[in-house]
């Protein structure tokens, strides 16, 4: 992938977190080492390694988030099946 489209993915999965963030599926707290990178997809001058970095740490976190959140609404005797 180009820098310029890793960017813009990288964008993509933020507006993604802040919804997250906003709706209560994600805390603040669980981005923390995505923060600590110090990469946001503003960040034009990082290179194309910290932003893949970045958008690894937090595509894993929204992933995360995401299934215990799917896992939250099945229905209790669903959950007991699957597991």
């Amino acid at each position: 992938m180009k820098k310029r489209e890793l960017i813009h993915f990288h964008a993509l999965l933020s507006t993604i977190a802040e919804r997250f963030v906003a709706d209560g599926v994600l805390h603040e707290d669980d981005l923390a080492e995505y923060e600590s990178l110090g990469v946001s997809p503003m960040t034009m001058t990082g290179s194309r390694d910290e932003h893949e970095e970045a958008v690894l740490a937090l595509a894993t976190e929204l992933a995360t988030a995401a299934q215990q959140e799917s896992d939250q609404s099945l229905p209790q005797d669903t959950q007991t099946r699957t597991a």
